[in-house]
């Protein structure tokens, strides 16, 4: 296969729209104009994030695996999308309101698809509060206007997002209980639209479960039981494969009703073990998990114009007036380094450039063809699920695919390769970190790494560098690793939130080293933060883990409640499909 050169992320969805055989028209209806979508797509103007964010998921592609370097302002929106969510999954509602009404002053919330976000919002409120139902559909119809032209999945010739058939579902679900109409064979055509549409099985998974959920509770009379029972089964899987825990205890519960024609009892009992356990960790969390619908992919990834190009040029010991030579004026650097003033694309790119650093408003991290990036994902859940066999072939369809002339695909590649060779035994640790240090070289100064605003894989691969010294003895130097990265993270205006990939992974580890030094008090503050923070977006994917830890910590401190926690790590381990982790603790257990 040929090298992937990277391109602009407006020809990026032409590549995509042109593939699927969609129309400008079809694509823009409701985002942006046809004229704006065209100049896009050819990369002569740039679209705002949250209108690319509508594109991806029209086309049937999930945005968060694209790295978007933010300016203050896009950044200040979605952080208020956050607050608002997180308040909501507590139930916390007039935070919720409070944040929605910061929301709504902004000169941006005029725009269609921030006025869709409220309206949404205040309905799933209302709604939530049990107030009048023609309130509740008031503002969903509002909220459907903004962008959708026809409710009807087979009349609507325009493309239709998850968000977007996800706010059709619920308005479906109000006007039933409100006894406005049936959501009958409508639900039907958006579980057969979403199976048909979102081949990409994450954006998949923000559409058929609830789909599901509607048809297994109000559409007795189109689907068999059998055909429920597939339907449920499959908006499980899909919601396990993707980590996400919404909506998964409502649907197993609704498959426990077809307990007597469910062949797979094994399962079906972990199931509802699992979701016993969720609800019980649920309320320790102050988590509820009733009613949750309209709820984004805030699990982000993202960085910051004035941080990235402020903290790197005082690392790289470069002056105000050295940076700012032949792309601006020395007053105009200043003020793009305070967020006041946001950089053009053509500046951004000249100033990072000069840092050493490759990048653009929308990064893709390692190359912005999406199969690579969907490989990329299948690699990284195979090497956390240690289905290692798989992950390697995975890695050597990578080798093929990226063009390694690039420094951030050259530093992936060496990477992956050193992980694999430690695996199996063919490199000594010291030789290991050697190495290690060496692939960092590539992009950034190792002598002063941590003054730098670090990418996703500097923060992966100096974590492997505290792992190995963990296993070599020095567990204490591993710690001072961790304490640095997140040291690091902390000193950004960025929410946990957008960064939880890496924040995640150092808490996770540096939480086990902690309890593996005999410091299980440490090991329990850090881990209630992380497992609090895992439940409020619905993260599944590393709540096995987290309970585990602190399980193993509340042990050392001869707790009681540690059989609790590894009782539902066992569960959830289970349930997110970690069957190797999950015989350990079993084992462990019996």
């Amino acid at each position: 296969m040929a090298k992937v050169k990277e391109r602009g992320i407006g020809r990026m969805i032409f590549d995509l729209r042109v593939k699927s055989e969609y129309t400008l028209n079809q694509l823009a209806k409701g985002v942006c104009s046809v004229s704006e979508l065209s100049k896009f797509e050819s990369d002569e103007i740039m679209l705002n994030f949250f209108q690319i964010d509508r594109l991806f998921s029209r086309l049937g592609k999930t945005p968060t695996k694209l790295e978007y370097v933010l300016s203050k302002e896009a950044y200040e929106i979605y952080k208020l999308r956050y607050y608002i969510e997180k308040n909501v999954a507590t139930r916390s509602l007039n935070k919720a309101r409070y944040y929605l009404n910061q929301y709504e002053a902004m000169k941006q919330a005029k725009e269609p698809l921030h006025r869709q976000f409220i309206e949404m919002q205040k309905a799933q409120i209302a709604w939530m509060e049990e107030k009048d139902f023609d309130e509740i559909i008031d503002l969903c119809e509002q909220a459907i206007h903004r962008t959708i032209f026809d409710t009807d999945i087979l009349k609507n010739r325009f493309l239709l997002s998850s968000d977007e058939l996800n706010l059709i579902l619920f308005y479906w679900e109000i006007s039933y209980e409100g006894g406005k109409g049936k959501a009958t064979k409508e639900i039907k055509d958006i579980l057969t639209y979403s199976e048909y549409h979102f081949v990409d099985h994450e954006e998949l998974a923000r559409v058929y479960p609830y789909a599901a959920l509607l048809a297994a509770k109000y559409t007795s009379s189109i689907f068999s039981n059998d055909e429920i029972v597939l339907i449920l089964r499959k908006a499980i899987e899909l919601l396990r494969d993707e980590g996400k825990l919404f909506l998964l205890p409502e649907i197993i519960k609704e498959y426990e009703k077809y307990n007597n024609i469910i062949t797979e009892k094994n399962d079906l009992t972990r199931f509802i073990n699992a979701r016993k356990s969720l609800i019980e960790i649920g309320k320790i969390y102050k988590i509820n998990y009733n009613k949750l619908r309209l709820f984004e992919q805030i699990s982000r990834n993202f960085k910051l114009d004035y941080e990235i190009i402020r903290k790197n040029r005082i690392a790289e010991k470069m002056s105000q007036e050295k940076m700012s030579e032949e792309v601006c004026t020395r007053e105009t650097l200043s003020r793009i380094e305070r967020g006041v003033t946001c950089p053009t694309q053509k500046n951004l790119e000249k100033l990072l450039l000069k840092l050493n650093r490759e990048g653009k408003r929308v990064d893709t991290e390692i190359i912005t063809d999406f199969t690579v990036l969907e490989k990329k994902k299948k690699y990284s859940t195979y090497v956390y699920r240690l289905e290692y066999d798989k992950a390697d072939l995975i890695l050597e369809e990578l080798k093929d695919d990226l063009d390694q002339t690039i420094k951030k695909n050259k530093q992936y590649i060496l990477g992956e390769e050193l992980r694999r060779k430690l695996r199996d035994g063919i490199l000594s640790y010291e030789e290991a970190i050697i190495l290690l240090y060496e692939i960092l070289n590539l992009t950034v100064n190792v002598k002063n790494i941590f003054e730098y605003t670090l990418t996703s894989y500097e923060i992966n691969l100096l974590n492997q560098i505290a792992i190995i010294y963990s296993k070599n003895g020095n567990i204490n130097l591993g710690i001072e690793i961790y304490k640095e990265i997140l040291r690091n993270l902390d000193e950004s205006e960025l929410e946990v939130i957008f960064r939880m990939q890496d924040w995640d992974l150092i808490m996770s580890n540096q939480a086990s080293f902690l309890e593996i030094n005999n410091q299980p008090q440490n090991a329990i503050e850090l881990t209630q933060n992380r497992i609090k923070t895992t439940l409020e977006i619905g993260r599944g994917i590393d709540l096995g883990r987290a309970l585990s830890t602190m399980a193993c910590a509340l042990e050392q401190e001869n707790k009681t409640d540690c059989k609790y926690y590894f009782n539902w790590s066992a569960d959830i381990l289970f349930l997110m499909k970690n069957y190797k982790r999950y015989e350990l603790i079993r084992k462990y257990l019996d």
